[in-house]
Parts: structure tokens; sequence; C-alpha cells
């Protein structure tokens, strides 16, 4: 009988692990250049709202303007623009799938959204 349990020990031991990771983490992300003439826009992929905190959390680099938005309808929830640093945030009372869309100005830039 104690063999049996030493057996199935490691397994548990994973399916507890395998039960603590969050279960709607996402991200996404972007990058933007003028080197590449036709990419001076970029707009990362749809995440989805933290399920119980209702907020996304995004990062702009440098020189671009951005625009958070509802994947959905379009609707933005938080707009701005960088200078030569970064720009963080989160926004809360989130419920849908939302995206970055960054345009820049000189150089280069990214776009980052997660919702952990």
């Amino acid at each position: 009988m104690r063999s049996i349990f030493k057996a199935l020990a490691p397994l548990s031991v994973a399916l507890i692990l395998l039960s603590a990771t969050p279960a709607f983490s996402s991200s996404s992300s972007c990058l933007a250049s003028l080197a590449k003439l036709l990419n001076q826009d970029c707009t990362t992929g749809a995440v989805q709202a933290n399920p119980s905190g209702h907020f996304v959390y995004f990062e702009v680099g440098p020189l671009s303007s951005f625009e958070v938005f509802d994947a959905e309808n379009g609707n933005f929830v938080q707009t701005g623009q960088t200078g030569v640093g970064i720009h963080t945030g989160n926004v809360f009372g989130l419920f849908g799938f939302y995206k970055v869309h960054i345009h820049i100005t000189l150089a280069s830039s990214y776009a980052y959204i997660n919702n952990t």
C-alpha cells in the first residue's frame, strides 16, 4: 500500500502546482519602426481583462502616441503620448478584450499589454 502512495506523490504535487497557475493570464506585444517604412503603426493582439480585478496593464515605448481600446467596439479607454521615456499604466473597470495601438514619430517603439 505504501508503494502506491509513493508512486502517486509526484502526481499530486504536479496537480497542486498546475492548479496554482492563473487561468486567464494573457499578454501581447508589437513593434513599430521607421526602418520598416510600411510599419510605423502597430496594434497588439486582444487580451482579456483580468477576470477578478477587471483591469489591463499596458506599456508603451518612447516617442509614440497610443490608444488602449476595446477590441469589440473600438472605444478608447485610455489615450496619450510618450516623450523620450516609457509610459506604463493600469486601466480598471474593464470586462472585455482590449488592445493597444501605437503610432510612432521617430525611431522605433513598442506596445505591450497583459492582464496580470
